[in-house]
């Protein structure tokens, strides 16, 4: 290649001539939707340039025909009159119509004059893709009945009002002042309570609705609900992530983070008080409470033993750890006993998460804890069991629900063998009595398989050692704890 440089611009010469062949690129159309007029037939425009467009027909168009004046309609809407020539034409693939018996042909048609209207077709492309799902939404809705509307209007009117409240509040804030900041977190964290007062009336009626509908009904209530309330209750950061799941789940660990840290999240005032409400739900409290509940079955089972040994736990499906961040925060004293911690998540994400967090706490607070992450697929630990053994404590808080009688077993006969004689297995689930249950599938999309403490004893009793089930303070999550008999104690048990 032969380069020559004229100031500070270097031209090089071209190994290969360049094709100078410039194509206009075609745009394509929704089927059944534009149509041109020839010979008293219609035919179906498939896609078009400003100066040619290819259509569907079972004519016999000859090369070179010129049709003056054709008109160019779209869903019935003049697009304008254009004179149009045959460039090429082919059959196509699909089989002959039932009916002529005619194959269709595609035909390439030139525009004469006049080129397309391009914007023209464009804007009716994408107004009727707007107003098709205008129309389904409202074909969607027509079978929900009237009472129910209502009150879901009545709702959305109770919150847009409150929004409305919130940004004149906002609006009138003293933001010279040091504290407006907490100020405004305060606000909200009243709001957010009076909210949760008002809503369970609005669940109740709206339950109480679906009594008379079948399970197809329901879901277009419950759509319905949604898409009339999104633009506030997703103001929620919680709400927000545990709706459109975005690693495919509700209980991801960056929701489960939100959750934990009880932080004052929201871009507006409004979306803080509606974020406090979901952070003052029973279910979030409970969620909140099982982190305090395992990190005080760690510090038991250490002052047992009183550092007699190294012991050894597990957390499955363990999300950001947020029990061991609390043990190492509140119990300075337990630092200095020898404990491996593993963490086990299929979500690599999780396990991140989980180890800036202790890394942050070692560096912060030196003890012999010793870590260890494990990325390993949910399934493969049911079917194969726990990669290692001798555990001290097994325990997963927020993966049972998830599962079924029959995979709650096998999964616990899996877990179970991990468990060294004497070790403690915990389990959680969430209680057929959670109060917020109405709240996580309406708005949420959450759903559990909620279990009473005679569920869990039915699905864990068959273990060999002793079967307790606790509750946290909100009484929302049941952990069933099962510890491993010793083999002595095991024979006596069964002598």
């Amino acid at each position: 290649m032969k380069e020559t440089v004229h100031e500070t611009i270097t031209v090089s010469e071209e190994r290969s001539p360049r094709n100078y062949l410039v194509r206009q690129e075609r745009i394509s159309l929704p089927q059944n939707r534009c149509y041109l007029t020839i010979r008293n037939s219609q035919l179906e425009v498939i896609n078009y340039t400003p100066f040619g467009l290819l259509a569907r027909t079972a004519l016999r168009l000859e090369i070179g025909e010129e049709f003056p004046e054709i008109a160019l309609t779209y869903d019935g809407m003049d697009i304008g009159t254009y004179h149009l020539r045959v460039t090429r034409s082919q059959t196509l693939s699909p089989p002959a119509d039932k009916v002529t018996h005619m194959t269709p042909n595609s035909v390439a048609l030139e525009v004469i004059g006049e080129p397309l209207d391009t914007l023209l077709i464009s804007a009716i492309d994408k107004a009727a893709t707007i107003l098709d799902s205008h129309k389904e939404e409202r074909q969607r809705h027509s079978a929900i009945p009237a009472l129910f509307k209502q009150k879901v209007l009545e709702v959305k009117d109770w919150l847009e009002t409150l929004q409305e409240n919130c940004e004149s509040l906002e609006n009138d804030l003293d933001w010279e002042r040091p504290d407006v900041m907490a100020l405004r977190d305060n606000i909200a964290q009243v709001i957010g309570g009076w909210i949760g007062n008002e809503i369970p009336a609005i669940y109740e009626a709206i339950q109480r609705e679906f009594q008379t509908l079948d399970e197809e009904q329901i879901r277009d209530c419950v759509d319905y609900l949604r898409d009339k309330l999104r633009h506030l209750v997703y103001r929620s950061p919680l709400a927000d992530r545990a709706f459109k799941k975005p690693l495919g789940y509700a209980g991801d660990h960056q929701m489960m983070s939100i959750v934990y840290d009880n932080q004052h999240a929201g871009d507006s005032l409004f979306a803080k008080c509606v974020h406090q409400y979901f952070m003052q739900e029973s279910a979030t409290k409970a969620v909140q409470n099982r982190a305090h509940y395992l990190k005080n079955k760690i510090k038991d089972l250490l002052l047992v033993t009183q550092g007699d040994r190294p012991l050894k736990i597990i957390s499955v499906a363990c999300g950001p750890a947020k029990e061991i961040e609390l043990l190492m925060e509140e119990e300075p004293d337990l630092r200095r006993y020898n404990l491996e911690v593993v963490l086990l998540d299929q979500d690599l994400g999780a396990l991140q998460e989980a180890q800036r967090r202790m890394m942050k706490l070692t560096r912060k607070y030196p003890s012999n804890f010793k870590f260890k992450y494990l990325n390993l697929a949910i399934k493969n630990i049911i079917v194969r069991g726990l990669p290692e053994s001798d555990f001290d404590m097994v325990y997963s808080a927020g993966l049972f629900d998830y599962f079924s009688d029959p995979v709650v077993l096998m999964a616990a006969d899996r877990l179970f063998r991990g468990v060294r004689e004497n070790g403690t297995m915990i389990i959680g689930n969430f209680d057929v009595k959670n109060p917020s249950q109405r709240m996580m599938e309406l708005v949420m999309d959450w759903e559990l398989i909620y279990r009473s403490e005679d569920d869990l004893r039915r699905l864990f009793g068959h273990l060999p050692g002793t079967v307790s089930v606790e509750e946290e303070e909100e009484k929302v999550n049941l952990f069933c704890n099962v510890t491993k008999l010793g083999a002595k104690q095991n024979n006596g048990s069964q002598s």
